[in-house]
This record gives structure tokens, sequence and C-alpha cells, in this order.
């Protein structure tokens, strides 16, 4: 599923300058535990925050939140987002009442519950 990388804060001069000849890979944030954004090798950089459902522990599937696109929302905006999701899973471990969808053209994949195993 790629690679990761070490945990540093993202922000948009760290994004922008990610390597993107590694193949498709993760960075990591420092600051929020779960937050990340995934590089591709095409230049797509998405930003997703990663949960276990409150209740499943370490032997429950990992979930992954997509938020938005790289410049269609910034390393803020969706490290806000992560921990609204972050603090609802918490709360209760439900995710899909969390961020209504957006209209417009920018909605794109924003918001959608990926599930891995």
């Amino acid at each position: 599923m790629g690679g990761a990388t070490g945990r540093l804060k993202l922000t948009k001069r760290v994004i922008d300058q990610a390597d993107m000849t590694k193949g498709r890979h993760f960075l990591w944030d420092s600051e929020l535990r779960g937050f990340g954004i995934s590089i591709e090798p095409t230049g797509t950089k998405t930003y997703f925050v990663r949960y276990r459902p409150k209740g499943h522990g370490r032997d429950g599937a990992r979930r992954f939140y997509k938020l938005g696109r790289h410049g269609d929302i910034t390393p803020d905006e969706a490290r806000q987002q992560a921990k609204a999701i972050l603090g609802q899973v918490a709360e209760s471990g439900a995710t899909r009442t969390l961020i209504p969808r957006q209209g417009g053209q920018d909605s794109g994949d924003r918001g959608q519950p990926v599930t891995t195993g």
C-alpha cells in the first residue's frame, strides 16, 4: 500500500517539497496522531485521518477518512477536520455524520470513509 516516512509537522512547504519519485507514500503529522497526507507519483496529494472505531482496540480494522486534496484545503484546515473526526470517533465511534459533503466542484472525494484491512 505504499511506504511511510517519519513524522513532521505537515505544512504547505513540507508538502510542496515532498518527493514524488518514491512512489506512493505517506507523510505523518507530528502534532496530531493519525493525521497524514498521501503522496502519489502523479502529484496528487490527499489529506486523510487514520483511526480505529471506538471499542475495537488494536484488533479493529484501521479506517482512513479522506479530508480533501492539497490545494483545495490547507494543512491547517485539514488538521482541524482531522481533530473533529478523531474527537467524534473517541466519543461515539461514528464518522458517517461528521463532515457533510459540500456542494460545488471542489467537493471531490472529501468526507469519504475508506476501510482497509
